[in-house]
């Protein structure tokens, strides 16, 4: 039984590429929502969003300061 349904939705984390942001990215990836992680590091971007898209959550990242 999946207590969150969030397919459809787009969810944007900010820090999301690595600790506790990452942690919910995933969680809410899960979910069922689109994930957009922003965050300073282009390179922790980029292995978040492998890592995401290996639990097959669609996702992008943008570098922000």
């Amino acid at each position: 039984m999946k207590l969150f349904n969030l397919t459809g939705k787009v969810a944007l984390i900010t820090g999301g590429n690595g600790g506790i942001g990452l942690a919910m990215a995933k969680a809410i990836g899960e979910a069922g929502a689109s994930v957009i992680i922003a965050g300073r590091n282009e390179n922790k971007n980029n292995e978040s969003i492998e890592l995401l898209k290996n639990f097959n959550i669609e996702c992008k990242s943008f570098k922000v300061n």
